[in-house]
């Protein structure tokens, strides 16, 4: 989880004893082999102090959040009419998202209705000879060809608008997660495997944290 901000190689880790007491800290490992690199020497202690305080403004932060989005239990009722039902709760873009997804599915199935029309249309005219079996049969595969593909399409186009729907329910999951940790006042594995991906070392203490959901939470107050 600790790398070099320069060389972007883990960090090796140093224990040393001083009246009994021991210390941890962290230096470059390309240093550390003595290929290249600086060393980049920090304190285990001075590495938990800015991290927990990181994670204490994200979870403000995450906080101040919470209170803005609706974190919303989304159905997979795809009849609704999204141009009507939609609260105002809900993000503008996923709104102007699931309502482009309805309306062409909508435009699908009208087209799926028009095409069974001219099906049965078909059917009449050859029972009044207006057309010959030939081209009843020729016709008829081709408007059948085209149900198959629009019944596809509307198959395709509802699974994106679930996926839709899943990965905002998903993206929104971590909000909970982080709110959850409440007043945190100190570090542990669990909670740093979490809510960290790396923490980058640089040269006078210098700290690069890069948090797990730190795109989603752009993305969240984008929105």
């Amino acid at each position: 989880m600790l790398f070099c901000k320069d060389c972007k190689k883990q960090m090796t880790r140093r224990c040393t004893k001083y009246k009994g007491k021991q210390y941890v800290s962290y230096i470059c490992s390309t240093y550390n082999k003595q290929q290249g690199c600086t060393r980049h020497g920090i304190k285990e202690e001075q590495i938990t102090e800015i991290v927990l305080k990181a994670l204490q403004e994200q979870i403000e932060l995450v906080g101040k959040l919470k209170n803005m989005l609706d974190i919303a239990v989304f159905t997979k009722d795809h009849t609704k009419d999204f141009t009507k039902d939609l609260t105002n709760d809900l993000p503008n873009s996923v709104k102007e998202d699931l309502i482009a997804y309805d309306m062409r599915i909508r435009e699908k199935k009208i087209e799926h209705s028009q095409c069974s029309g001219v099906i049965y249309t078909l059917y009449d005219d050859l029972q009044e000879g207006i057309i010959k079996e030939e081209e009843y049969v020729n016709y008829g595969r081709i408007y059948e060809e085209k149900l198959r593909l629009l019944e596809s399409q509307i198959i395709s186009i509802t699974k994106e608008m679930d996926m839709l729907i899943e990965n905002k329910k998903k993206s929104r999951d971590w909000i909970r997660q982080v709110y959850d940790l409440g007043n945190l006042t100190e570090l542990n594995r669990l909670i740093l495997v979490s809510l960290v991906d790396r923490i980058y070392c640089g040269e006078d203490n210098q700290i690069l944290i890069k948090l797990r959901y730190q795109d989603e939470l752009i993305l969240e107050e984008v929105i």
